[in-house]
């Protein structure tokens, strides 16, 4: 036998035995109800990229303390704080670190000194967590608080953070952001039926003034910057704004055809926060391989129905669960399938699905996959227990666009609510002030 055959036996008796290995592990990945190994699922090893979030980390939450459906914002050098959570499905969990950056108008970072916007370390570890209790899925869930004893912050602003294994600190696995605000400038605003277009059924406009009261205003075009975000749809956020008057201290960025949005639809939901009774918005649920599986009912487009009012929580979800504490860490997992049926798949686009369940992202996370046996798009997410919010929007995959319309159709009637916040920077300035902020809607 020559030496060059020598080493492609070499070769791939290495590799049966690289697969030997990871099937070992495999089957020690995944377990049933009674703790035995569950050898129909395959565990496959998950390499992370910056601003990816870990295929092991779910349910990641971050909101004003006191209220999980409350928009991550406090004002500066209160009491307030803000919460971040997640829960970690991997076996053993990890140590989870934080890193803190402050970020201009656009979310770009700003250019300054860690030390100028915060008080303590920019890295700190996340102390507190505990062990799931009674559920299939075993977990880790993870609580921080900002600020801290670690952390204080110094100045208002847009802010991300981001969270990293602590041995790994060069990998960023995911990221949130949050506003801390200086309430000096006011915000006027309500939202009316656009007075002009062939769409004043299917759109609603902001009418926006802003007073910046006691800041000093050299050039109101570069010395501010207001941002108009749809809560129902982030996607549709209009940034960087100048206003169409100025009077005084007066600011008017009301015009016929400015600040005009697709209202949208009231957002689908289902519930299965008893997930072993079936409940409104799902089809059936089953238990097998140690795990619970809920088909959500197939429910197909509503582009030509008339508005029907339904009450929703914007897109968000709460975790709950009946008969339990705490559902912090006694809710259970499950692989939850949507199905959206449609008569063939679309060309050139990508349909996902939307909401805060999926990080309001229309990436290969959320997208939808086409069933053209069933006729019908599919995605199956693993999700907490608990109330969910979400509805289907259209990617174009040349442009980027969404269009949350399509499948879901738009109305005036629709209850939305905006954000509109108000930047500050001067002349000489380094960073962006958040010195406004206000939530506003038609419900």
């Amino acid at each position: 036998m020559s030496h060059k055959s020598n080493i492609s036996i070499s070769i791939i008796a290495t590799y049966a035995l690289v697969v030997t290995l990871y099937a070992l592990v495999a089957s020690q990945k995944c377990y049933g109800d009674n703790r035995t190994p569950n050898k129909n699922v395959l565990y496959i090893p998950h390499f992370f990229q910056t601003n990816t979030q870990s295929s092991s980390i779910k349910t990641v939450r971050i909101y004003k303390t006191g209220w999980e459906l409350a928009e991550p914002i406090i004002e500066l050098n209160s009491n307030e704080s803000i919460t971040l959570t997640f829960d970690d499905l991997s076996e053993f969990g990890a140590n989870y670190s934080y890193r803190i950056i402050h970020c201009a108008w656009d979310w770009t970072p700003s250019d300054i000194h860690y030390s100028d916007f915060m008080e303590g370390f920019q890295e700190n570890t996340i102390p507190n967590y505990s062990s799931s209790m009674g559920t299939t899925i075993p977990y880790n869930h993870y609580t921080l608080t900002i600020p801290n004893n670690d952390v204080k912050l110094k100045v208002s602003g847009n802010y991300k953070l981001q969270i990293f294994d602590t041995y790994t600190p060069e990998v960023t696995l995911f990221e949130r952001e949050f506003m801390v605000v200086e309430p000096i400038a006011s915000i006027f605003a309500n939202i009316t039926r656009p007075g002009t277009g062939k769409q004043i059924t299917k759109e609603q406009q902001v009418n926006l003034k802003v007073s910046t009261n006691t800041l000093r205003i050299d050039d109101p075009f570069s010395d501010i910057r207001v941002t108009v975000k749809p809560l129902a749809i982030p996607a549709y956020e209009k940034r960087g704004l100048l206003p169409l008057f100025v009077r005084g201290t007066e600011l008017d960025y009301t015009h016929p055809d400015s600040l005009i949005f697709e209202a949208g639809n009231e957002f689908r939901s289902f519930n299965n926060k008893n997930i072993r009774t079936y409940a409104p918005g799902t089809a059936s649920i089953t238990y097998r391989a140690g795990e619970f599986y809920t088909i959500l009912k197939s429910e197909g487009s509503r582009q030509t129905a008339d508005y029907s009012f339904q009450s929703d929580i914007n897109g968000k979800y709460a975790v709950d669960c009946d008969g339990v504490s705490n559902p912090a860490t006694e809710a259970d997992y499950s692989r939850v399938l949507f199905q959206l049926p449609y008569y063939d798949e679309l060309p050139g686009k990508t349909v996902h699905v939307y909401g805060e369940l999926t990080n309001w992202q229309t990436n290969q996370q959320s997208q939808m996959q086409y069933n053209k046996g069933l006729g019908r798009y599919e995605l199956e997410l693993q999700l907490k227990q608990g109330y969910y919010n979400f509805i289907f929007v259209v990617k174009d995959n040349a442009t980027g666009k969404v269009d949350a319309t399509f499948f879901e159709g738009s109305h005036f009637a629709t209850e939305n609510r905006y954000i509109i916040t108000v930047y500050y920077m001067p002349m000489g300035s380094r960073y962006h002030r958040l010195v406004g902020v206000r939530n506003v809607g038609r419900d």
